[in-house]
């Protein structure tokens, strides 16, 4: 029998999530390892995505050297404390090869001595009689843990339910030679960003290009969420809309067969003319539908549930399954709480989810309090407080609506106050009276407003003077009660065009907020509507804001 290996914490998957919290864990000294079946971390870049080139931001030129502020616009880099452990060091490109990427995760790791066990791959998971997670690997090694992380993603295809789709060439496996859809007519299932990505290589190329699925081509300038069609993928969009033989359909598809002249004819019918069937016949098919978490390596009495789609595991707002205790997730899986909301699908967004789940599992294993820092409890020590951070945090910026902050009032006037960073919004809500300990306290994050119906962002006005009638991203802070968590007020702060939040104009409004909101006031509170005239210096950074008599 092989040796078990205990355990504090087994991570699955030595990709960015694995890494990022192995990072974590290491930093605060806890036991654990990270399991891959491939021989480098990292490996699922390797492959993916497809055709090699990031969606995923590398702004360098920022004109800031805050390395903070600047993970707001380097989307691809792990948190760490060594600034130069970041993507931008390694290439300029504003979307960079993915080898890159596999480049940054393995200099990640070797830098940092993470504890990674590589060529082990999972077979089974399953609890012993002593609630611990048991797992057994393919080469026979064999691991016992407390506590086990799932850091593995969507690696499992979705397959519609079709006759004839094993006719269809998947993303996973299709060729990404363009040369051999030369002159060649090719439906593409799907509308995500792997489809357009797929299309727009065939472009130059392929004779016709169709594009199908029963959902409408959702654009990410529209929904302001990244993992919707983006605009270095829209070419093909050219090219339907110019009339260039490639053609997009919202549809079903209700049969394929392989005819005997080698074509594979599809049966389908088109959503906008009332559900007409109609038949075309296309070299290729290929397969962009997306892919699910693959739970298939859980035994019965450890098996997560899954999400009403399918494609996620359930879990809590603390990332812990909701029917196995002590088994939690990471990585993209957390999507689950933010699905096409905000940024979890994506690094810039989970390992800020990741540092926060280090926090809570610190919190529960180690009864070690949430991390925190005391601040001064005045009305304009809160205000600063609060508009410092948001003028440069990265984690709830990127995580807009799902990461917040926490400020927790002190039970003696004249103590300082505790302001906890960055962990789910729900879960705060879900949690706070515990955390404060019964003392009211404030829940901070940023927001984006409402658009109106059929905007697009840049078509829209917005009342500088109110900022609940902000459209674009702006920081809110809500007052709850220590005795029950119920909402008491909520004072939204004036968006700002470059995102600058420490003039005047801003402080003096929050504080005031703070100040009535402590008194119990819950009056609404908003700025003056006086003209202001706003000086910016050359790097773009506040000078001045002057308005009514003081102009």
């Amino acid at each position: 029998m092989s040796k078990v290996h205990e355990t504090d914490y087994l991570i699955l998957g030595a990709g960015p999530a694995g890494l990022q919290l192995a990072y974590f864990l290491q930093r605060s000294g806890r036991d654990y390892v990270v399991l891959d079946g491939a021989d480098h971390v990292g490996a699922f870049f390797s492959r993916y995505p497809r055709h090699r080139t990031l969606l995923s931001i590398n702004k360098t030129a920022t004109g800031r050297t805050d390395p903070e502020f600047n993970l707001r616009h380097d989307w691809n880099s792990l948190i760490s404390d060594d600034p130069t452990l970041r993507v931008s060091r390694m290439t300029s490109e504003y979307f960079p090869p993915a080898d890159v990427l596999v480049e940054h995760l393995e200099e990640f790791s070797q830098a940092n001595n993470l504890r990674v066990h590589l060529q082990q791959r999972v077979s089974n998971v399953r609890r012993d009689e002593a609630q611990m997670f048991e797992v057994d690997c393919e080469s026979g090694a064999r691991y016992r843990a407390r506590c086990l992380v799932v850091a593995t993603g969507v690696s499992k295809p979705v397959i519609p339910d079709i006759p004839g789709i094993e006719l269809a060439q998947g993303y996973e496996t299709m060729s990404v030679d363009r040369a051999e859809f030369h002159n060649k007519n090719v439906l593409i299932l799907g509308k995500g960003n792997s489809a357009f990505e797929t299309a727009d290589n065939l472009i130059p190329t392929a004779a016709v290009i169709h594009m199908l699925s029963p959902h409408p081509v959702t654009l990410a300038w529209d929904s302001r969420f990244v993992g919707h069609v983006r605009a270095v993928n829209n070419n093909f969009l050219d090219t339907y809309h110019l009339k260039s033989q490639n053609g997009i359909i919202d549809g079903n598809v209700h049969e394929m067969v392989r005819t005997p002249a080698g074509k594979i004819r599809v049966s389908f019918s088109s959503i906008h003319a009332a559900n007409e069937i109609e038949q075309i016949e296309y070299d290729a098919v290929l397969r962009c539908t997306g892919f699910r978490f693959d739970h298939a390596i859980f035994d019965e009495n450890c098996r997560p549930d899954l999400s009403d789609c399918g494609r996620f595991p359930r879990m809590t707002t603390g990332f812990e399954s909701t029917n196995v205790g002590g088994l939690f997730f990471a990585g993209v899986l957390t999507q689950y709480l933010d699905h096409k909301r905000a940024q979890s699908a994506f690094i810039h967004g989970f390992r800020y989810n990741v540092q926060s789940l280090a926090g809570l599992l610190a919190e529960r294993y180690h009864a070690t309090p949430l991390p925190s820092e005391a601040i001064d409890a005045s009305p304009e020590g809160l205000a600063s407080a609060f508009l410092t951070r948001m003028n440069r945090v990265s984690s709830l910026w990127q995580q807009v609506g799902f990461l917040a902050d926490m400020i927790v009032l002190p039970a003696d006037p004249g103590s300082p106050a505790r302001y906890v960073h960055g962990h789910p919004y729900d879960y705060l809500v879900e949690h706070g009276t515990a955390i404060s300990e019964g003392q009211d306290y404030y829940i901070l994050m940023f927001r984006l407003g409402d658009n109106p119906p059929n905007a697009h962002d840049y078509d829209r006005s917005t009342n500088v003077y109110d900022g609940a009638s902000s459209t674009n991203i702006h920081p809110v802070v809500q007052m709850r009660s220590g005795a029950d968590g119920s909402l008491l007020s909520e004072f939204h702060v004036l968006e700002d065009f470059l995102a600058d939040w420490s003039g005047r104009e801003y402080l003096q409004p929050c504080a005031e907020y703070f100040a009535r909101s402590i008194r119990g006031d819950t009056l609404e509170v908003k700025a003056d509507p006086i003209e202001r005239v706003i000086v910016r210096d050359e790097n773009m950074r506040l000078v001045s804001a002057q308005a009514g008599a003081e102009q």
